[in-house]
């Protein structure tokens, strides 16, 4: 099956890389990952503090060294820190309304090759995930208000984690591009600009698929590979085992040759240029989930539609379409509408973001159990960049129908969300 899968991937990028090949030139390269994605997150932050006006002398300096750093030797890196609290004052009986954790990171990427036409770079995110209270945020939506869902997907109590660590080779200019190591599925598949939990929505319904991708962990072993068909339209899968675990990342060998259960996806889209790639985005993305013998998990299988599009560098109107058969994702059905909002985007104001969104779902049978009723969940959250490092993020969410909570017809929940960047 995985020499099957594997064959697949190969048809699919090969006539990518013959057009590449025929129309190298001076274009920008393939953005090859959400803003969650490590290379975008580094050139996010640096963007947002060379325009932020507010910032400590130390900043002053550092900036324009680590710019210097990545300039003469390749190595660029990022540090932060965030923190989430939630809170609800409807929850389920005998637990806590509210839920706090904190992730330190440190990520980066180190280019090591650079020839004519073609870079290599190796690229990390480590991580420690840690609770301060009882219940991680990540469990809080299921565990404490009934809500067949996410609403914070980062913040657990799973300690050190290998999140990211692979090679990342470029060729034709950018315009074809593989990985291979253990990632995270969503910084790159069926993405588009509002996908990074941290500085965005929270709930996993306005996220990657709209929550219906039974996609496995990050820190998970895989190959990918993506690139440009022409000047708007691009091709991108990937292979992943869908039995990784970033807090023991070597096993990821054992679990990738030897159980072959895997995670694979093709995604099939339009941009309206090559730098706007998760701006103006249309594209289909079909996913594949082999069932998992240790936890008893169904095999599933999907597909995925998602529109979004950049207006007057200023509104971002979106929508997302997902459907499954069985596998892991959260719901069988999960439609997703909503805008974000950046006043200012070149100026001082350029990291302060409002968003609004609106979801419908039907659970998975496989997941939660049968019977359950269909939610709605609307979430509004802005972000205020207080400082060069300092975002400070507030969410409301409104859940109609929570599946688990048939106590409850409506309930209410709210974040604060904290995230410093060096």
């Amino acid at each position: 099956m995985f020499d099957l899968r594997l064959a697949l991937l190969t048809v699919a990028i090969l006539p990518v890389s013959e057009l590449a090949y025929a129309e190298s030139g001076n274009e920008p390269p393939l953005s090859f990952g959400g803003p969650a994605s490590i290379s975008v997150q580094i050139e996010n932050d640096r963007t947002v503090a060379e325009h932020q006006s507010r910032g400590l002398g130390f900043f002053e300096r550092y900036l324009p060294w680590k710019d210097q750093l990545a300039e003469d030797t390749g190595f660029a890196y990022g540090v932060d820190y965030s923190t989430v609290t939630l809170f609800s004052s409807s929850t389920l009986p005998g637990v806590d309304d509210s839920a706090a954790g904190g992730v330190l990171r440190f990520f980066g990427s180190w280019k090591l090759f650079d020839g004519e036409g073609s870079q290599g770079e190796l690229a990390w995110r480590l991580a420690h995930h840690h609770s301060y209270t009882d219940t991680a945020p990540l469990n809080f939506a299921i565990q404490n208000l009934g809500y067949a869902g996410l609403i914070d997907p980062l913040h657990d109590d799973q300690g050190f984690k290998v999140s990211n660590l692979y090679w990342k080779q470029s060729f034709a200019n950018g315009r074809l591009l593989f990985l291979a190591g253990w990632h995270d599925v969503y910084d790159f598949a069926q993405t588009y600009a509002m996908t990074d939990p941290l500085k965005q929505f929270t709930n996993l319904a306005f996220l990657n698929g709209a929550g219906s991708i039974g996609a496995p962990p990050s820190g998970s072993l895989g190959v990918a590979g993506g690139g440009w068909i022409s000047d708007q339209i691009y091709i991108q899968a990937g292979i992943t085992d869908t039995n990784g675990d970033p807090t023991d990342p070597l096993e990821g060998f054992d679990t990738f040759f030897s159980d072959n259960e895997y995670f694979t996806h093709i995604e099939i889209g339009r941009s309206t240029s090559r730098d706007r790639f998760f701006y103006d985005n249309v594209h289909v993305n079909i996913w594949h989930s082999d069932a998992r013998e240790s936890t008893g998990t169904p095999s599933g299988r999907g597909i995925v539609f998602s529109f979004n599009h950049w207006v007057r560098d200023l509104y971002l109107p979106f929508f997302k379409a997902g459907f499954s058969d069985g596998g892991s994702g959260l719901y069988e059905a999960s439609i997703s509408a909503g805008l974000g909002y950046q006043p200012n985007p070149t100026g001082p104001e350029s990291g302060n973001l409002l968003g609004v969104g609106f979801n419908w779902n039907r659970p998975n049978e496989d997941v939660f159990g049968t019977g359950l009723r269909e939610q709605i969940a609307v979430e509004t959250f802005y972000r205020w960049q207080a400082t060069k490092g300092l975002a400070i993020t507030g969410s409301v969410q409104y859940i109609k129908d929570p599946a688990l909570n048939t106590a409850k017809d409506n309930l209410w929940a709210f974040n604060v969300r904290v995230r410093y960047a060096l």
